[in-house]
């Protein structure tokens, strides 16, 4: 619903559920990722949105691992 993708909805979730230490939140999350792609549920934010947070996560991800 916010446009992020499987790759970043991936790494997101694992990080949230890591810092949660609940392994069960992540499977939650990547089910919950392809049920709304399934349904092809509205989303929340623009197409032009998605494009900036897209961009920004990926930035902040790269920038973490100091590529």
């Amino acid at each position: 619903k916010m446009r992020y993708g499987f790759w970043l909805t991936l790494i997101a979730s694992a990080k949230l559920a890591s810092k949660k230490n609940n392994f069960q939140f992540f499977i939650d999350c990547i089910q919950g990722y392809k049920k709304a792609k399934s349904q092809q549920l509205d989303f929340i934010v623009s197409e032009n949105e998605g494009v900036f947070i897209r961009k920004l996560r990926w930035k902040n991800i790269f920038k973490k691992l100091g590529l």
